[in-house]
């Protein structure tokens, strides 16, 4: 189920434009000083951040876009990957934080402030990647997709693997539903918001 949404746009590949922004989109994290701070990042945040920091640096003086809320902790999803950032060399002049956006349609309204009509490059997870795209579609934007944490494969070592109960089947599944429900709730807002639109208009 997964393996479509997650196909629908290749890794990233540089194209010899020069890129201004690079964003990568936040995916949890916890406060526990007796983690390292790359355990209090989740594994997708942290896949998503090291794709971004590695495309940051094929372009010298392009600007890292951290974003993200804190869900209830003083620290932001954006504020903790920068830590994480920092420590893996990334200069402190390079990072901008986005850390009040709670979903991936603020973060894309957000974002259109800093960027503008700059060359923006976007990073999330594979299966999120098409609903995040049209999201920054819809606010002007057209950034060029930077996909990551791929978790579905057809390379399977043995043909009967696939069929034994494994838990990174239950995450593909969680993953797929949760796309899918992000779709629709995408499809609801439009919809309450062209209604709104056209009784403005009468």
């Amino acid at each position: 189920m997964l393996r479509p949404l997650e196909k629908a746009y290749p890794p990233y590949v540089p194209a010899g434009k020069a890129v201004e922004y690079v964003m990568v989109l936040g995916s949890g994290h916890v406060i526990d000083s007796a983690m390292p701070m790359t355990s209090q990042l989740s594994r997708t945040s942290l896949m998503r951040l090291n794709e971004g920091i590695r495309i940051h640096r094929l372009f010298p003086g392009s600007k890292l876009i951290l974003s993200g809320y804190g869900g209830g902790s003083a620290t932001s999803q954006a504020r903790m990957m920068a830590k994480v950032a920092l420590a893996l060399g990334v200069n402190k002049n390079d990072i901008l934080l986005l850390e009040t956006a709670k979903d991936t349609w603020e973060e894309a309204f957000q974002a259109k402030s800093v960027v503008g009509d700059s060359k923006l490059v976007l990073v999330t997870s594979a299966s999120h990647m098409t609903r995040a795209m049209a999201e920054f579609h819809d606010v002007g934007l057209n950034p060029t997709a930077a996909p990551t944490n791929f978790l579905a494969s057809n390379k399977i070592k043995q043909p009967w693997d696939r069929y034994q109960p494994q838990a990174s089947y239950l995450e593909q599944s969680e993953r797929y539903w949760h796309e899918t429900m992000g779709r629709w709730w995408r499809s609801v807002r439009h919809y309450i918001n062209d209604s709104h639109t056209e009784v403005n208009a009468s």
